[in-house]
């Protein structure tokens, strides 16, 4: 039997945890809740001690923060998190498919700093003078090892665009400061290309934001002129993301009607995706691994549900169930699990994952992402299907 966590118990562990706390917040809680609540009664009655016998001055804010993440945490729920304002400024800006950023990616080296692997399309560090296998050492004069290395990405990525941050580097024995200005960077969520010497086009979705739609009927539209006869969807090792994304990218396939909805934890239903009466009648194969979940199964159950695709790989994650975000007034957010969802046609797969038509392994020596079936057992074997 799992074991439950009360919500009492989370905040109070969230209380020692930052061994602080603040008394304007909890006497505002008091007065708007009732004062026979066991939950803000052992609140306050910790707040009483620490503030009797704190060492240190309190940080008022960073209690809140944990008072807040506590409670979540003590729902559970595992997808149940509060997001402090930078946190969720960050996440806000992912969903709407823009970011603000200097362009590279990275891996942690082995002394524990930041080496460039290689540049986004629009990539500000390149500009700059930034290359591929420089270790930046500090930023903004901050050690990357002393801060943390998550940290430190934390603060690369924190800033407005336009704004400036010095990166410290290592190259060839030689240690230089060069300032990098953010810019305003597109996510790619969707694109794709031809499978060489076949008339089969191929579109890897990475995940569903406001974007991906967009993204992925342009790819759409360049493959089907191109002379693409049939497509391969790739959604391995895509999380998910917005179910109002999920129904654009599937609505230009699928016939007139309610696609999929939404159970609440009181019986009402909703439909949650729905698609209009243009559909396109073309071959279909998704590619799926234990790593596609969520919005991506919605989106490979929802075409397959409407015969419309078969699903080649391994079983799914199983996540089929919805959450929601609320803004909080400091300008951060709660996010917990609100429905269980599925389409019109099948039972809700969650916890269960959806089970591919063919069943294919990665082989050890695989390359998912060369996009080349003779180095991808699974592309091939779509591939196959399809008759290329």
């Amino acid at each position: 039997m799992k074991r439950k966590v009360s919500i009492p118990t989370a905040l109070l562990l969230a209380f020692c945890a930052s061994a602080v706390t603040f008394s304007v917040t909890v006497s505002v809680m008091k007065n708007k809740l009732s004062d026979d609540s066991e939950m803000y009664s052992l609140l306050h009655e910790a707040e009483k001690y620490v503030t009797r016998s704190f060492y240190q001055d309190i940080d008022e804010k960073s209690v809140a923060d944990g008072v807040i993440a506590g409670y979540m945490s003590g729902l559970d729920d595992k997808y149940a998190r509060y997001q402090t304002p930078s946190e969720y400024k960050a996440t806000s800006a992912s969903d709407s498919g823009h970011v603000s950023g200097i362009g590279i990616t990275i891996n942690r080296s082995d002394d524990g700093y930041i080496k460039v692997v290689d540049f986004s399309e629009q990539s500000a560090a390149r500009d700059a003078g930034i290359q591929i296998d420089d270790i930046i050492t500090a930023v903004d004069g901050n050690d990357v090892v002393q801060t943390g290395y998550n940290e430190t990405i934390d603060i690369i990525r924190q800033g407005d665009s336009g704004s400036s941050v010095v990166l410290t580097v290592k190259r060839n024995g030689m240690t230089f400061d060069i300032p990098v200005k953010r810019v305003e960077m597109d996510i790619i969520t969707a694109d794709g290309q031809m499978i060489e010497n076949t008339n089969i086009g191929y579109i890897h979705i990475r995940s569903f934001n406001s974007t991906t739609a967009e993204q992925m009927n342009d790819t759409l539209e360049r493959l089907l002129d191109s002379g693409a006869k049939s497509i391969i969807f790739d959604v391995r090792e895509n999380p998910g993301g917005m179910v109002s994304s999920v129904e654009q990218c599937i609505d230009p396939f699928l016939p007139e009607g309610d696609i999929a909805i939404a159970t609440y934890h009181n019986g009402e239903t909703e439909v949650i995706c729905h698609s209009d009466e243009n559909e396109l009648d073309i071959p279909i194969m998704i590619l799926i691994n234990e790593h596609s979940a969520s919005g991506a199964e919605l989106f490979s159950a929802s075409l397959r549900d409407f015969g419309k695709a078969e699903l080649v790989g391994i079983n799914s994650f199983g996540k089929g169930i919805m959450q929601t975000t609320h803004t909080l007034s400091n300008g951060g957010a709660v996010t917990f699990t609100v429905a269980t969802y599925q389409t019109v046609k099948s039972e809700c797969y969650h916890g269960i994952g959806l089970a591919p038509d063919y069943e294919v392994h990665s082989d050890e020596n695989d390359d998912i992402t060369a996009v080349d079936p003779s180095k991808d057992s699974q592309l091939k074997k779509a591939v196959e299907l399809l008759g290329g």
